[in-house]
């Protein structure tokens, strides 16, 4: 898509199944119309999760093991 080019931007847990998810906001606000809308919305994690939990195919389907934590998104809007 162009840079500036897209009026309004929807995502319900979509960035959470990305294993790039600073590409996935970046690419949000890229495309996005000066003045534009965005509406996100996302599992966030309060802490890392194990590993194991993050392996777990149920987890990773419900958006719980793809969550970023509040600290990681913190870094990535700066």
């Amino acid at each position: 898509m162009d840079d500036n080019s897209i009026d309004a931007i929807i995502s319900a847990f979509g960035i959470n199944r990305s294993p790039e998810k600073a590409w996935g906001f970046t690419e949000a606000w890229r495309v996005s119309k000066p003045g534009g809308r965005r509406a996100i919305s996302e599992i966030v994690a309060s802490a890392e999760l194990p590993t194991e939990a993050r392996q777990y195919l149920v987890l990773y389907t419900s958006c719980m093991a793809g969550a970023s934590t509040i600290g990681a998104l913190e870094c990535d809007a700066a």
